[in-house]
């Protein structure tokens, strides 16, 4: 599949650091594993990784601190991926700061229902609806302070209400998934795919034919 090169975030990463370092030109080979319009961060983690990337084939010797600004020229939630671990973003997307997050001992399961969700469509679904945003009683930090089985009742999504009246499938996603005995799930992002949380082991779930699956056990560096 061919795409503009404008468009194109691993070909932007490099030009970013072509403008600053004059590297020279690469081919680059991206093999794509993270579906379009799930609400992973594919998109957004190819940038990061590909800016990476370069900084150690060219030996720029870039630290982090540096690398996240350029990052933050490709997309508002690209230079998360930069450092890759549990942050709280907030700003655009690009003010980070580090989350003391442990879920080592737990077991994800990811689904994508073969449904892209536009980021654009559901930002602007959400600035356009007074009753999108969910009010909180304790801050976000507070909240994953808790046990993830308090999670449920806790920790949402504001996408999730968007989100799911437009696409009803997604939401039977979510319900399957505490049926399963989910400790927390939740939409990813804006959408389409959904994630669970389990304690012990993943369960055997029968989804449909063209639902793709992602499941494993979640690390910590």
């Amino acid at each position: 599949m061919s795409i503009d090169e404008n468009e194109n975030l691993c070909t932007r990463a490099f030009h970013v650091l072509e403008r600053e370092y004059q590297i020279p030109t690469v081919n680059l080979c991206l093999l794509k594993n993270i579906p379009v319009g799930a609400g992973l961060g594919g998109g957004s983690s190819d940038a990061a990784y590909t800016l990476r990337l370069l900084n150690d084939l060219f030996a720029l010797k870039l630290s982090v601190d540096e690398l996240k600004p350029l990052a933050s020229q490709l997309g508002s939630d690209c230079a998360f991926f930069i450092e890759n671990k549990p942050a709280l973003a907030t700003g655009r997307g690009d003010e980070l700061s580090v989350l003391e997050l442990d879920l080592s001992s737990y077991h994800l399961m990811i689904v994508y229902p073969d449904i892209q969700v536009s980021t654009a469509w559901a930002f602007g679904k959400w600035s356009n609806d007074p009753t999108s945003s969910v009010m909180r009683d304790k801050a976000l930090p507070d909240i994953l302070r808790l046990p993830v089985e308090e999670w449920k009742e806790e920790l949402k999504n504001d996408f999730e209400g968007i989100v799911f009246r437009e696409y009803p499938p997604i939401l039977a996603i979510k319900k399957q998934l505490y049926e399963a005995g989910a400790l927390y799930a939740s939409l990813s992002g804006s959408g389409s795919a959904l994630y669970g949380i389990f304690r012990d082991s993943l369960p055997e779930i029968r989804w449909k034919d063209h639902y793709k699956v992602f499941k494993g056990t979640l690390h910590r560096d």
